[in-house]
């Protein structure tokens, strides 16, 4: 099945699922402006995305990249919409329970109920895996905005070779506390980063439309000066993401924070829903090839209890797609472990990130509630995967193939 054939699939299931006209752009307030952090099978970018009437993608820029766009005859526009892989013009198409997709695209993602943030991925079996996360831009932030505890999900790639492929992956989880000034303290509390200075602190600065930058100090325990990671903070602070897209310092990174609103008072009912996930798996420790990054988009189901089961929809892992059953751990300093991820859950339940601290396996899941609950089979999509030379390591849940 073609590229084409998958995301009308899509759109043709869920407008089965969720009625006539339930198929509407911007259902989920799916417009203005987002700043999108991506991670692209070795490569980080940071760009805008623009959604107008009807969900058209009216404007991509892009902000920066970790890769340079050298020839002058390229009309750097052009070149965004290249390098990005979302031309203008495109129209997004959002279901009621928060799924959506660009029309024509190879891509699968979700936006949250207040369509706040977005997140997608790589639908091909066998494509060049990623994962992009967006806020949309607010007005009248300052670094005021960035108060209080937050738990920072990062994934990261450090360079050990002469190419973007010889890398080392390592997934971590930052407990940080930001001043409202400008200044932040943290300490890596778990993860499969080594050799890394456990206490870290960062400058940061918050634009009035919510641009973010963070300068981290200390994060590889070496010598070598750190480079600024760039995002986005959403109106009320609670949440951010941002990207370091330099290759100059040795490694690159994305990034996701949540604001601790929990602590000692979360418990598995507060999981009682179901999720859209998209998530980046990196085998590791040392990357060399393409086929080693994952990304998913897929389900979550939790009972409200002890028990979750996953379900992935798409993926460019070409193993066969498997359903899974797990339990979930809630920790009493706002953490919960789901088999071998550690992740933060957003106060109101809607939103969750988590990290992989598995030895074997870095990577970054994020979710956002459903809108409404479905349990029809149909929603058992299968997806037959395209003929690639590329092949993967793990498989869509993080277990090694």
């Amino acid at each position: 099945m073609n590229v084409v054939g998958k995301i009308r699939m899509i759109v043709a299931v869920l407008l089965i699922l969720t009625g006539p006209g339930a198929m509407v752009a911007n259902a989920q307030g799916l417009v203005g402006r987002y700043i999108v952090c991506q991670m692209t099978a070795g490569e980080t970018l940071l760009y805008a995305l623009d959604f107008g009437a009807a969900g058209v993608v009216s404007d991509v820029a892009l902000i920066a990249a970790s890769f340079e766009i050298s020839s002058e005859d390229v009309d750097p526009d052009t070149a965004a919409q290249f390098v990005i892989g979302i031309p203008e013009g495109v129209i997004t198409v959002v279901g009621a329970d928060g799924s959506f997709a660009f029309t024509g695209l190879d891509l699968a993602g979700m936006v949250s109920r207040d369509g706040q943030f977005i997140s997608f991925v790589r639908t091909t079996a066998g494509g060049i895996s990623q994962l992009a996360f967006g806020i949309r831009t607010g007005a009248g932030l300052s670094d005021t905005t960035l108060t209080g505890n937050a738990f920072i999900h990062v994934l990261e790639l450090d360079i050990v070779g002469t190419t973007a492929f010889d890398l080392v992956s390592a997934s971590y989880v930052i407990d940080a506390t930001f001043n409202g000034m400008g200044m932040m303290r943290g300490e890596i509390v778990a993860g499969t980063i080594v050799d890394a200075e456990p206490v870290v602190s960062a400058d940061y600065r918050v634009e009035e439309n919510g641009q973010l930058t963070i300068d981290f100090k200390g994060m590889d325990n070496s010598d070598i000066p750190e480079t600024p990671d760039n995002g986005v903070i959403s109106s009320d602070g609670a949440v951010f993401a941002a990207v370091d897209t330099t290759w100059g310092d040795g490694d690159i990174r994305i990034l996701i924070g949540i604001r601790q609103t929990r602590e000692d008072t979360l418990t598995a009912a507060d999981f009682a829903s179901d999720y859209y996930f998209t998530e980046l798996a990196v085998n590791g420790p040392i990357v060399v090839a393409r086929g080693q990054f994952i990304d998913t988009f897929g389900e979550l189901s939790f009972d409200g209890f002890a028990s979750y089961h996953l379900n992935p929809l798409f993926t460019t892992c070409q193993s066969p797609l498997k359903s899974s059953t797990d339990v979930i751990t809630v920790y009493s300093d706002g953490l919960f472990q789901a088999d071998s991820l550690l992740g933060t859950l957003q106060s109101d339940g809607e939103l969750f990130v988590s990290s992989t601290i598995s030895p074997d396996t870095s990577g970054l899941r994020v979710a956002f509630s459903q809108n409404i609950l479905i349990v029809d089979p149909r929603r058992q999509l299968v997806v037959e995967p395209e003929d690639n030379d590329d092949f993967c390591f793990i498989g869509a849940s993080g277990a090694r193939h």
